[in-house]
């Protein structure tokens, strides 16, 4: 397994930006609304959790004003994010995750810092963009792959079809919409059914979601944004077309791509703003046979890679659980899937196409949608009951990464452990030992010869340089465990 051996990407020690990655120098009003950022992030440390009251938020919600004037979008939605984060967490609502403050408190404070020096040059994506922005683009023929039910615990539902042009880029139309603000989930997933039944207007193309996945467009002129939208107003002009073949040119050649290649693109996308990642890095494109059940799922045994196909949703409305247990009964048949991956060689398959599929499917099934029957499987081969147990590979890094947590949970006091764990990870791994000596002697602010508290950042200095460190770290691992690499 690869580990980092010095500073991180983006970390407060790495080096200044390569000009490869440069994309403009930041004006001094960007600075100051950087600052106010960094700032406000700054005192989430220093009180944690507990001490996250209106003031923080308030702190918070006026750093993110601050941004949005200055066109620092996407550190202001960080802080947004955070913000709420903190008023889950302080209400005790089920929502909250610990590794979701974590991490969005880390993309607050890595934003503000690359901005708060005036006359830095940064990457472009370190500004964001302030909504899904759509733009006119060539049009040409797209062919639908299939659609996907959205259930959210946040009370949104809906559908989104999945197209691919002939360049092999995936595209979407979606429909998603609130469910009410005391919707259950049961009730979003219903929502999501009834969307993918209902029509959708792609230009002069009027079809419902499902009829959609499995016909063709003719396009002169597309509205779309940076993740793959396509805009449903007068900006799109097309027509209906014939569909194509999950196993036919243009649409085969998304299988073709190898799996190293198709993991990478998914990881490396992680680090843009969610608006601005392409549809096709959340997705997977895998050639597989079917290997048996195994503890929460079906083993897809691929000529690349074995993975574990689980339920993207577990909701009785949708088909997912159901057609999973069908399938772990089809030992030994080929399938072709799109799965979004979820952990460690662990994919969602959303839909899957066979040779031995029946016509009536229409070429694929979706599978949270359209329920398998026991006489649509091929014979089976010898039933199996597979175990699905993965190296324990994960880099050393619990100590660092629980100081990391502990201080977000408990503030600045919180920053510390067992000074003989920080002995036993300098052996593997010295770079990650050092920020967490570092993290600890920070925790004490600095004082001037009055006795008075000084004015330093150095506590959230360290706390972002171990915090990008570690999720560094688990990211070389993360890459290496869907290669297959020990």
């Amino acid at each position: 397994m690869s580990l980092p051996s010095g500073p991180p990407p983006h970390a407060p020690d790495a080096p200044p930006l390569s000009s490869a990655s440069a994309g403009s120098v930041v004006t001094r009003a960007e600075a100051r609304a950087a600052a106010g950022l960094w700032r406000a992030g700054a005192s989430v440390l220093d009180t944690g959790i507990p001490g996250a009251g209106a003031v923080t938020g308030a702190a918070l919600l006026r750093a993110a004003h601050e941004a949005r004037a200055a066109k620092l979008h996407r550190g202001a939605a960080a802080a947004i994010r955070v913000a709420e984060h903190l008023r889950s967490a302080t209400t005790s609502q089920p929502t909250f995750r610990l590794d979701d403050l974590v991490r969005d408190q880390r993309e607050l404070l890595a934003v503000a810092h690359r901005l708060r020096v005036a006359g830095a040059t940064v990457r472009a994506d370190s500004r964001g963009t302030a909504r899904r922005e759509y733009r006119v683009a060539t049009g040409g023929r797209l062919l639908g792959l299939c659609v996907e039910p959205i259930a959210t615990v946040s009370g949104y539902g809906g559908a989104v079809t999945l197209l691919a042009d002939e360049e092999g880029a995936v595209w979407q139309v979606s429909t998603v919409v609130p469910g009410g603000a005391d919707a259950r989930l049961a009730d979003v997933a219903e929502l999501a059914r009834f969307s993918a039944s209902t029509p959708v207007s792609v230009g002069e193309v009027r079809l419902t979601h499902a009829d959609l996945a499995r016909a063709g467009m003719l396009a002169t002129q597309l509205s779309v944004s940076a993740d793959g939208r396509i805009g449903t107003g007068r900006g799109t002009q097309a027509v209906r077309a014939e569909g194509g073949s999950w196993f036919t040119p243009p649409l085969d050649a998304l299988w073709q791509v190898p799996w190293a290649e198709q993991i990478e693109r998914y990881l490396n996308a992680r680090d843009l703003p969610a608006i601005d990642r392409p549809a096709v890095t959340g997705l997977v494109f895998l050639d597989a046979t079917l290997a048996g059940a195994a503890a929460g799922g079906v083993v897809l045994a691929g000529a690349e890679q074995t993975v574990l196909a689980v339920a993207a949703h577990e909701s009785p409305q949708l088909a997912y659980v159901d057609n999973l247990r069908l399938l772990a009964g089809a030992n030994g048949a080929a399938v072709r899937v799109i799965a979004r991956p979820v952990g460690r060689r662990r994919v969602a398959p959303i839909a899957l196409s066979a040779s031995w599929l029946p016509a009536g499917h229409g070429g694929h099934i979706d599978l949270g949608l359209g329920w398998l029957r026991r006489a649509d499987l091929p014979p089976s081969g010898p039933q199996t009951v597979g175990s699905w147990e993965l190296p324990d590979d994960t880099p050393p890094l619990h100590p660092l990464w629980r100081r990391v947590e502990r201080v977000v949970e408990g503030g600045r006091a919180a920053g510390t452990g067992d000074p003989a764990e920080i002995e036993r990870m300098h052996v593997l791994l010295p770079y990650a030992a050092e920020l967490a000596r570092r993290l600890e002697g920070s925790r004490r602010p600095r004082r001037d010869a009055f006795g008075r508290v000084a004015a330093s950042d150095d506590f959230a200095r360290a706390w972002l340089a171990a915090a990008t460190y570690v999720a560094t770290a688990l990211r070389a691992a993360e890459r290496d465990d869907w290669l297959g690499r020990s």
